[in-house]
C-alpha cells in the first residue's frame, strides 16, 4: 500500500514500482509457507481468511496506482493485516512463550513502520487526509508502547539490544520530524 500511494504520488515511482512487486512477492512466498504450518482448524481457517482477503487486495494492486482508488485499496490493505494479524496472534497462543510473544511484537513493529509511512503518503495525496488521521495516530503510539516493551525485555541479548538502540534513535527522529498537523505525535 505504502509502494502503490508513492506511485500516484510520483515519488521514486520506478523505486515503488519495484518495492511493490517485490512486497508482493515475499508476501506470496510467505503464504506458501504458512500453508505447511497449520496444526490446527482454527489456524487453517484463518490461513483461508488470508488469503481470501490477500486476493481482493491483490485485484486492487493489479490496477494502474491512480489517487481515487487509496481508499480502496486502505479498506483492502486493512482487512488483509487484520486476518493477518489474527493468524498471527493464534500462531502466537500456540507457541505460549514469552519470546513467542516478543518476536510477533518485533515483527508488528516492521509493520507499523510500513504503516505509518504509508499513512504519510495517503495524507499528502488529499485522498482520505482525514480518515488516515487517526490510523496514523493509532499506529504512532501502538509503535512506541512496543518499543518500550522491546526495550524493557529481559531476553533481549547484546546484538538485539544494539539493534533497540537504533530503532529508538530513528523513532526520535521520526517524532521530531512528525510536524505536520495529521502526522502529530499525540
Amino acid at each position: 500500500a505504502k509502494a502503490y500511494a508513492m506511485q500516484v504520488l510520483g515519488v521514486t515511482p520506478k523505486v515503488a514500482q519495484q518495492l511493490q512487486g517485490q512486497s508482493r512477492q515475499l508476501f506470496e512466498r510467505q503464504l506458501v509457507e504458512l500453508r505447511t504450518l497449520q496444526p490446527t482448524p482454527a489456524i487453517r481457517s484463518a490461513q483461508e481468511q488470508l488469503e481470501l482477503a490477500w486476493t481482493s487486495y491483490r485485484a486492487v494492486l493489479d490496477e494502474a496506482p491512480r489517487a481515487e482508488r487509496l481508499p480502496l485499496l486502505q479498506t483492502e490493505a486493512d482487512r488483509t493485516l487484520s486476518a493477518a494479524h489474527h493468524l498471527t496472534g493464534l500462531y502466537e497462543a500456540q507457541n505460549a512463550s514469552r519470546v513467542g510473544r516478543l518476536i510477533n511484537v518485533s515483527g508488528r513493529q516492521r509493520m507499523l513502520s510500513q504503516r505509518l509511512a504509508k499513512c504519510y503518503f495517503v495524507a499528502e495525496s488529499g485522498v482520505s487526509v482525514n480518515a488516515v488521521k487517526g490510523e496514523l495516530i493509532k499506529a504512532q503510539q501502538e509503535f512506541k508502547t512496543a518499543l518500550v516493551e522491546l526495550n524493557e525485555a529481559a531476553e533481549n541479548t547484546l546484538e538485539i539490544r544494539r539493534d533497540l538502540e537504533l530503532a529508538n534513535m530513528q523513532w526520535l527522529f521520526f517524532e521530531q520530524y512528525s510536524h505536520e498537523p495529521y502526522i502529530a505525535v499525540a
